[in-house]
């Protein structure tokens, strides 16, 4: 059985395709151009289904939250993971466990994620008091770093000072979650990251957040440096994922499943990233930096995840929360 959706305008991950259509077969995009049921898109907006590249799922309800503002792949922690594989919907790319402080035996909690099914390691860098978390040392990171690529894993790290962003790119880190809100990121630093190929996931909803509470030390006005750290990186040719690290930690910052995603691509375009960049860091960019496989573009042999939207999110940005359907490896889900 295939599907065609026609008289669409197409993001395929990396340009617009106007008056197009695709079709749909076993769950993936084919290039047939004839199928057996036919869908009018009436000149809606199709995309890629988004990818949040950083959130705590751990709920049916949550999950549910993603589906219905197009997200189809989270990248996740702990308990989310079997919250998300018990769902017949989104898709998790996630860690088990986090890296926090000083790890007894780095080179085994590597092996131990990987054993687990892991997809990739997830360590935090500062000391966190309020989360009872020990800061971790260079030489753990390092360690945890070397063991986790000769295994063939990713490495994301949690660093919102210059300091700890120094020592994770320092490690080789791949993926740098969050950015600085205290300080603006030295341009040599800026240079290191991109030279390196690594990827940012600003998470500017969550650093605005800390920014407007009283009880995290932050200032209105630190939420400068973040947009400005982000708009440089960005200029420098650093790629960047978007991501919300929505949560449903009752300290936090509170940032919504599902929605999250569309303020967050929102506050990407007020940074100075371009429309369709935000639309590709909300897709390609998020399946490239986690390297999820068949993920994040329209094209023949890739998952049918897609999003169908009224309005021209490459246009203006808020139109990509007026979704209309969803479907999940071919399936109409939403």
């Amino acid at each position: 059985m295939t599907t065609a959706i026609t008289n669409v305008r197409i993001f395929d991950g990396e340009k617009m395709n106007d008056n197009s259509w695709v079709v749909i077969e076993n769950g993936l995009i084919s290039d047939k151009i004839s199928a057996d049921t036919v869908i009018d898109g009436k000149g809606a907006f199709l995309i890629s289904g988004l990818i949040d590249a950083h959130a705590h799922v751990n709920s049916k309800t949550n999950v549910n939250a993603l589906v219905e503002h197009g997200v189809t792949t989270a990248c996740t922690l702990d308990q989310s993971v079997k919250a998300l594989r018990l769902a017949d919907s989104v898709k998790a790319w996630s860690c088990c466990t986090m890296a926090v402080g000083e790890v007894p035996y780095p080179e085994d909690f590597a092996a131990k994620e990987k054993k687990n099914g892991a997809d990739y390691i997830k360590v935090i860098l500062e000391e966190t008091p309020r989360m009872a978390l020990k800061a971790m040392s260079k030489k753990t990171l390092e360690r945890i770093v070397k063991s986790a690529h000769d295994m063939g894993l990713l490495v994301a790290a949690h660093a919102v000072t210059v300091p700890t962003l120094q020592m994770a790119s320092d490690a080789g880190v791949d993926i740098h979650i969050h950015v600085p809100l205290k300080e603006k990121i030295p341009q040599g630093l800026i240079g290191q990251i991109a030279e390196k190929g690594a990827y940012v996931v600003p998470t500017l909803g969550m650093m605005r957040g800390f920014s407007r509470s009283l009880i995290y030390g932050y200032r209105r006005q630190d939420y400068s440096n973040a947009k400005d750290n982000v708009k440089r990186l960005y200029e420098h040719g650093v790629p960047i994922a978007a991501g919300t690290d929505a949560n449903n930690v009752p300290f936090l910052p509170k940032i919504k499943f599902g929605s999250g995603l569309h303020t967050e691509m929102e506050l990407l375009c007020e940074a100075g990233l371009t429309q369709l960049d935000v639309l590709k860091s909300a897709t390609v960019q998020a399946a490239r930096a986690y390297r999820i496989p068949n993920t994040g573009k329209i094209l023949p042999g890739q998952r049918a995840d897609i999003v169908l939207i009224s309005g021209s999110p490459d246009k203006n940005i808020k139109d990509i929360s007026n979704i209309c359907k969803v479907w999940i490896d071919g399936k109409e889900v939403l």
